[in-house]
């Protein structure tokens, strides 16, 4: 069984429920409040352990009390923290988070540390087996080469652009794996944003953008579930039916979870299940890290 390596950011999530996202200007009185950890590398990292591989996370953090809170909550996940670099000089990241009635969010990043990752001495060193899980919430200047150093040792690569953004192009050519979700997808693929319902459209996007970049591609869409190219090979996947509560983590959630089952071997469709229903667990609850769930209750759902 392979290692799940993270490289990307660690964040706190300011996290305010509300009954609907405030119009400019206006002032609306929260439900809820709290402070948890977050991030996108942070989550996907949270979610391969959960989900039972063996995973160290790449990042950084600010000399400040919320830079030593996440890295203790790391180590309590059981996640290797060595390769989490602590900077002076600048803030640990912070997203600011409104939770409405419906399940949905609106999020505003301030990247802080994440914004001065790099890309040093591997720590722990990538071994053939391996998989390597990069969001775009670090420089494409920390993703690059720890993607080519990664190919070169025989590691799986997994690229999370999001959120979406222009990236140096070479990257792409070291990703094995390209998960998006619709947005995403009417990003890279600049087919303009496709209904959830037309799905030979999706299908269509997803292919052409997995023959472009001769990559495998996910493309996650929320309740509608899933469509894939995975070696030539398309895949339409339903949602499970569950009530929204929290949509924070989920494609985090998704990202992991599929990381961590590739670690053990198994065939990339056959962890498309897998990651969908750990998605699932993580939408039915309210957070962001406390959402995510673990190995025993994703299996319970097979």
């Amino acid at each position: 069984m392979g290692t799940v390596h993270v490289l990307g950011s660690i964040n706190m999530d300011l996290v305010a429920r509300v009954s609907r996202f405030p119009r400019p200007g206006e002032t609306l009185a929260g439900a809820d409040f709290r402070m948890l950890p977050g991030g996108k590398g942070l989550n996907q990292a949270v979610a391969a352990s959960r989900a039972g591989a063996a995973t160290a996370m790449r990042g950084a953090v600010g000399v400040d009390p919320n830079g030593a809170t996440l890295r203790q909550f790391l180590q309590q996940e059981k996640i290797a923290v060595e390769g989490v670099v602590v900077l002076d000089g600048v803030a640990t990241g912070t997203a600011l988070i409104l939770v409405d009635d419906a399940g949905e969010n609106c999020i505003v990043v301030v990247p802080g540390a994440n914004a001065h990752v790099s890309h040093g001495p591997s720590v722990p060193a990538f071994e053939r087996g391996d998989i390597l899980v990069a969001p775009f919430e670090v420089p494409d200047a920390a993703i690059l080469p720890a993607f080519t150093e990664a190919k070169s040792r025989g590691v799986f690569t997994i690229l999370n652009p999001a959120p979406a953004r222009n990236c140096v192009p070479t990257i792409l050519d070291q990703t094995d794996l390209l998960v998006l979700n619709e947005t995403e997808l009417s990003f890279f693929s600049g087919d303009g944003l496709v209904a959830e319902s037309n799905r030979s459209r999706l299908l269509s996007s997803v292919e052409a953008l997995a023959r472009r970049h001769r990559a495998d591609v996910v493309a996650t869409l929320g309740a509608a579930g899933l469509v894939a190219s995975l070696s030539g090979e398309l895949y339409d996947h339903p949602a499970r039916d569950v009530e929204a509560v929290d949509t924070t983590a989920a494609g985090d959630t998704f990202v992991g979870s599929l990381a961590a089952r590739l670690a053990t071997g198994h065939p990339l469709a056959d962890c498309l299940t897998f990651a969908i229903d750990a998605a699932s667990i993580c939408v039915g609850r309210p957070g962001a890290g406390p959402s995510i769930p673990n190995l025993s209750e994703i299996l319970a759902l097979g």
